[in-house]
């Protein structure tokens, strides 16, 4: 409850703990770490409302993980120590007619625009693959040694400006979209559009982003879909962006899935999905990554679990390198 009449607080939160077997082409190590898919967090949101239909608020959420997923590798696979970041520390006033402000640090306009999905297995397999073991490094047969690139630093998304301190409006939705722009420092700023629909058998979500994000960048595009039958289960999802640079050959990023969700088990939704990526030029021009992953997740309604597991192939062909590929088993 909270300490003021007509205050509504609510308080919740995750852990989300995986174990990653990787093979790198010359080791094969065993990392226990928290999955950067959805990390482990804390939540309060606080809202107060009006007879007119005035909501304001606040959302802090912080993120404690330790052995972040996305950082270990074979130079460091204990990190010793536990990433305490804030996430979200914002300020909103919403009204159903017009719209919501929010100011602080969260998600920007093009936040998440190149990651809609229906899959039901993006706590282990979604359009940012990097984000399950990209701090991991290839290992270059030319040296015969391990190099300096991660997978993080070969693969993104390219899905906006992230979580920054902005400035932001979101519209009404009418007819499913919701049209939302944000101010950053630095001259920065982004927009984003999304909408979502249902009919009988069919649930339908898009998004799409621009971003300027400075810094040699001239822009940011991205763009995703995800269409889920619902008597069968049968979804695919697609995402693709653009980056335009000034010093170096534009990156992009095309990825795609196939999933399928069933109730096999009384006490919960089975979710399955395949999915490809390949991204070119981001680390280096000429640099060409692909990628391909099998993942499945079982919810227990009942205690609020989900198990997941699955194996992913991370292959990056680079001119002055020969990169042995990596294979990935995590179950968590």
């Amino acid at each position: 409850t909270s300490g003021e009449t007509g205050i509504d607080l609510a308080i919740s939160g995750q852990v989300n703990r995986m174990v990653t077997l990787a093979d790198d082409g010359d080791k094969t190590k065993l990392y226990n770490v928290d999955n950067d898919n959805s990390s482990s967090r804390i939540r309060f949101v606080g809202r107060g409302r009006t007879d007119g239909g005035l909501v304001v608020g606040s959302l802090i959420e912080a993120q404690l993980q330790p052995n972040d997923s996305e950082t270990v590798n074979r130079r460091n696979q204990d990190t010793g120590n536990v990433s305490f970041e804030s996430r979200h520390v914002d300020l909103f006033v919403q009204h159903e007619e017009f719209g919501k402000v929010s100011l602080g640090r969260g998600d920007t306009a093009s936040n998440n625009t190149a990651e809609v999905d229906l899959s039901g297995t993006t706590v282990i397999a979604y359009s940012s693959i990097s984000d399950t073991a990209g701090g991991l490094l290839f290992y270059d047969d030319d040296t015969d040694a391990l190099s300096d690139t991660q997978i993080n630093d070969a693969y993104s998304n390219l899905d906006g400006l992230s979580r920054r301190d902005r400035l932001r409006y979101d519209t009404p939705t009418l007819a499913g979209f919701t049209l939302s722009a944000d101010v950053i420092s630095s001259a920065r700023y982004s927009a984003g559009l999304t909408w979502a629909g249902q009919l009988p058998d069919w649930q339908m979500a898009a998004a799409a982003g621009y971003s300027y994000p400075g810094g040699g960048s001239d822009y940011i595009i991205d763009g995703s879909a995800s269409v889920l039958h619902l008597p069968t289960g049968l979804n695919a999802t697609v995402s693709a962006g653009q980056e335009a640079r000034d010093d170096q050959d534009d990156a992009s990023n095309v990825y795609v899935k196939l999933g399928w969700k069933r109730a096999f088990f009384s006490f919960g939704e089975t979710a399955m999905s395949i999915d490809y990526a390949h991204n070119t030029d981001l680390d280096q021009d000429g640099d060409d990554f692909d990628t391909v992953g099998l993942f499945a997740v079982q919810a227990i309604e009942d205690f609020g679990v989900e198990l997941y597991g699955g194996y992913r192939f991370h292959s990056l062909d680079r001119d002055d390198a020969d990169f042995d590929d990596i294979h990935t088993v995590s179950i968590g």
